[in-house]
């Protein structure tokens, strides 16, 4: 009815009486078809900062609901800013594009849902500036509060678990195992690591992996895919650094409990470790063991033996909440009179291309 008024108001001539009349047809028209635009939505809804919130929303409407333009308004007192536009995205204010989306939950579902919350507003749907349940229904909106784990008394119940400390080669990279707990009503939250050094610097952002300082870029992942964990590897380790874990900057190890891990950065590697050369009988089968630690379980170290034509496997452990993983090639040794007072060698060569090496003296016990 809109559209047929409008190009006859256009088209034709009228007197001040007739334009008058048709005025008042369209006003009573856009009344009554407002009268059919309807919003159900909750008054409020708690999230924790950086998390992810849904807003549950219905609506019914006068026309075909595939014609509907859903459009979700940040509240201010002057304007319609755009949060989400289902049909032109370019209307969507810049802090929060690519952070907004509908939830498919029916034909007339308008539930949204908005990445990454950082402080309380209040929001409300429609599809204009004058079909909107804040103009409909007396300044109805909803309020995203962005809480702290205080408000509900569900500090303790925030634990991260990891290792103190964990020594890293430099050029190669370090995983960082990690757990945590958290309050049963807390929910699509992120996750976080921060450097100690400067202002809470952020080095991982699980859920915007561009939003870490420009040094980290690139080079921090989550290493397990599994409920409350929140282990992470850093590639090309460079320096020395203090790092902690947490879902915000007001929840996170340091703040609750002052935890943190020390990444202690070496450039020389770890020399490994040769066992099992105690008591060497000529004509004896023994197992002898070269072992060394690392950080880096996806570039491990590769070892090798000085001497050949000896069986050997090789076991790869995981030293857990520890911290570092466990290389280790396993040699089934007959000892041989000839091997005796030699140099056996075993070499640990690492990702970085840099290699150690540890060399002891047979000695072989004659029958």
């Amino acid at each position: 009815s809109f559209r047929y008024l409008s190009l006859i108001i256009y088209d034709t001539f009228y007197t001040d009486v007739e334009l008058s009349l048709i005025m008042f047809f369209i006003e009573v028209s856009s009344d009554e078809d407002r009268k059919e635009w309807s919003f159900s939505f909750p008054d409020s809804i708690k999230a924790l900062k950086n998390s992810d919130v849904t807003i549950p929303c219905t609506f019914t409407a006068p026309i075909d609901l595939s014609e509907v333009n859903l459009i979700w308004y940040k509240y201010q007192s002057i304007g319609y800013p755009q949060i989400f536009n289902s049909k032109d995205p370019s209307q969507v204010i810049e802090e929060y594009r690519r952070r907004t989306s509908l939830l498919a939950n029916g034909r007339n579902s308008c539930s949204l849902r908005i990445k990454d919350v950082k402080e309380t507003i209040w929001f409300y749907p429609g599809i204009s500036k004058d079909i909107n349940s804040y103009i409909l229904n007396n300044s109805q909106n909803v309020q995203v509060k962005v809480t702290g784990c205080s408000e509900d008394g569900s500090c303790e119940a925030w634990k991260f678990t990891f290792p103190p400390i964990i020594d890293a080669l430099k050029g190669s990279c370090v995983d960082i195992p990690c757990t945590f707990t958290h309050p049963e009503d807390a929910k699509d939250f992120n996750c976080f690591w921060y450097s100690e050094r400067g202002h809470q610097l952020k080095v991982f952002n699980n859920k915007t992996q561009s939003d870490v300082a420009d040094e980290y870029k690139g080079r921090t992942f989550l290493t397990r895919n599994t409920q409350n964990d929140c282990s992470i590897q850093i590639t090309n380790a460079k320096e020395s650094e203090e790092y902690f874990p947490g879902i915000n900057m007001d929840i996170n190890s340091l703040n609750l409990k002052n935890k943190k891990v020390k990444v202690t950065v070496e450039d020389k590697p770890p020399e490994p470790l040769i066992s099992g050369t105690e008591n060497l009988e000529e004509k004896k089968t023994v197992i002898i063991s070269c072992a060394v630690n690392h950080t880096c379980p996806s570039h491990p170290p590769t070892l090798t033996w000085s001497i050949t034509g000896h069986p050997t496997m090789e076991s790869h452990k995981d030293l857990s909440i520890l911290g570092g993983w466990r290389m280790e090639s396993i040699m089934t040794y007959t000892a041989s009179y000839t091997d005796d007072k030699t140099a056996l060698q075993c070499a640990a060569t690492f990702p970085n291309n840099k290699t150690s090496v540890n060399k002891i003296t047979v000695h072989i016990k004659c029958k």
